[in-house]
């Protein structure tokens, strides 16, 4: 963390300036205002103005699922909480494949692309285990998105369930009416 060095490559690129927005929904990003300012604080550190835009989950819902437009009322930057779905390949391919929806940050790698689609039709673990590592390798050095944090899950606890915590903090939860 060095925000001189970041002010200095900024002006030794040319890019003084510049100004930004940062749109998120509210109660959908924990702590999500908190963490808009204190984005804000930072990049003006470094010489870069940003407004920060919150929106009910309805409004940034629409700006996020607008694919017609592709995303274009988003703004430069925007903050968005996704839970991880039954399995690594299905959310990794959801949101970074170049041609499918929810790859709301456009991003584009052909290679990626072919090791994801890989990695969904291997006919062995260790094909798709060897594709995602590939992926993965790719994917850190391009850097589509800036990885926050990850907020905690909270649990109850009681004698009376038996139950163990799914890894990807799933749960289902079923209402079973005793027969009668």
């Amino acid at each position: 963390y060095d925000p001189e060095k970041a002010k200095a490559l900024l002006e030794e690129a040319g890019a003084t300036g510049m100004s930004l927005e940062i749109n998120f929904p509210t109660g959908v990003v924990p702590q999500g205002s908190l963490l808009a300012q204190a984005i804000a604080a930072d990049l003006k550190r470094v010489g870069i103005e940003a407004t920060i835009q919150q929106d009910e989950w309805s409004v940034f819902a629409g700006k996020l699922f607008d694919f017609t437009n592709k995303q274009a009322d988003l703004g430069s930057l925007f903050l968005m909480y996704y839970k991880a779905g039954p399995t690594l390949e299905r959310v990794v391919a959801t949101v970074l494949v170049s041609d499918r929806n929810w790859n709301w940050t456009h991003y584009d790698n052909p290679k990626v692309d072919e090791l994801i689609r890989k990695a969904e039709t291997a006919p062995s673990d260790e094909v798709r285990g060897e594709a995602m590592r590939e992926m993965a390798e790719i994917v850190h050095e391009d850097a589509p998105w800036l990885f926050l944090y990850e907020p905690f899950s909270l649990w109850g606890v009681s004698n009376r369930i038996a139950w163990s915590a799914r890894g990807d903090d799933f749960i289902f939860v079923q209402d079973m009416q005793p027969a009668e």
